[in-house]
């Protein structure tokens, strides 16, 4: 399961890139990239430095795309950001219990959320059926995605530390309290790097 996990996961930015193709591809990338930026602005998500270092660079590169017609596009964007923030305000209503929203959760970093996750009994998401047809719904689900995978990442890498790989020698038990401790990042990429020596 992780394997697969892995594989359709990509990077953290794949699913920030707009699949248009044809001789307009280099126009038709700018309403999606300032939908995706205007999410994580607007509702103060979690962005690692991936995230960052990609909107940093696409964002130079669609002002340059933008000079020739700034303001004709600009005005187009103005109006279409009020749908978006109507759609913003959906995911602040939806609660995981009494006292955490997933608007919050998805304000945390991945192991600050899980460790908020863990801690609700019979936790489940709540339907998102008035987002089920926007872009905000991917970036939420893979949010939520990379949180709940955390279990199994930790149980993946203690096994390797208890592999001829590592050679820790440590008993089990300890094996997974270390991976408790490790970071998300730390998780992925020793699971990342065994996975790929395996291919």
């Amino acid at each position: 399961m992780l394997k697969c996990w892995i594989k359709v996961r990509g990077n953290d930015t794949d699913h920030l890139i707009p699949e248009h193709t044809g001789p307009t591809k280099e126009k038709t990338t700018i309403h999606p990239t300032v939908y995706n930026l205007f999410i994580y602005v607007k509702l103060r998500l979690y962005q690692s430095q991936e995230y960052d270092d990609f909107f940093e660079k696409l964002c130079d590169k669609i002002r340059l795309i933008l000079l020739p017609c700034y303001w004709q596009e600009f005005e187009i964007l103005i109006k279409i950001i009020d749908v978006w923030k109507k759609e913003a305000e959906k995911v602040k209503n939806n609660m995981l219990n009494d006292d955490v929203s997933l608007y919050q959760l998805c304000q945390m970093n991945y192991s600050d959320g899980y460790s908020i996750i863990k801690n609700i009994k019979n936790c489940r998401v709540p339907p998102m059926d008035d987002l089920s047809h926007t872009w905000i719904n991917i970036i939420i689900k893979r949010h939520l995605a990379n949180i709940f995978i955390r279990p199994q990442l930790e149980l993946m890498v203690s096994d390797l530390f208890m592999s001829d790989h590592c050679e820790l020698n440590l008993p089990y038990v300890v094996c997974r309290r270390i991976a408790e401790y490790m970071s998300y990042e730390e998780l992925l990429r020793l699971c990342k790097e065994t996975n790929d020596k395996k291919k």
